[in-house]
């Protein structure tokens, strides 16, 4: 650490501030968490009226979008397969997502109401695959998110 003495007194000398890193300079650990931050804003925002209220979709209880609610899947972000799949995620509170585990049961009932019991079948094979997705195919995720992202909070005036 640079030190500098001031007096009798020792001091630290802050570090010039790092660049900020660009997408094309991400590796793909970096990636996966940007994708991961801006799915969860657009899957969020999608679901908000345009006073910036969600309902969660296990226990009906309503809160701000970007306060206490979460991102919540249904098969878990382990698979990438299914990972920023739509059809396999919806807005939920921080009680269902984080202290009761998700309520899967919930959210795959929830999931057939909105998409039907084939396409929630459909997800679920998919989540079999062995399918990671490459650093390029991230980053283009990460800018298409970005926009559409920006286009809902111009949308709804968020």
């Amino acid at each position: 650490m640079n030190q500098m003495w001031k007096g009798n007194y020792r001091r630290s000398v802050p570090k010039k501030a790092e660049k900020r890193r660009t997408l094309m300079t991400m590796g793909y650990k970096a990636l996966v968490k940007v994708l991961d931050r801006e799915f969860s804003l657009f899957v969020r925002l999608s679901a908000a009226d345009n006073s910036g209220l969600v309902r969660c979709v296990t226990c009906n209880s309503i809160h701000f979008w970007k306060e206490a609610m979460t991102l919540g899947h249904y098969i878990s972000r382990s698979h990438h397969s299914v990972r920023w799949n739509l059809r396999n995620v919806g807005a939920q509170c921080v009680r269902c997502n984080s202290y009761h585990g998700g309520e899967q049961h919930k959210m795959r009932e929830h999931l057939i109401s909105l998409h039907g019991e084939e396409a929630v079948k459909a997800v679920e094979a998919l989540a079999d695959m062995n399918k990671t997705e490459t650093a390029d195919t991230l980053r283009e995720k990460v800018i298409e998110y970005r926009a559409k992202v920006k286009r809902l909070k111009r949308e709804k005036g968020l």
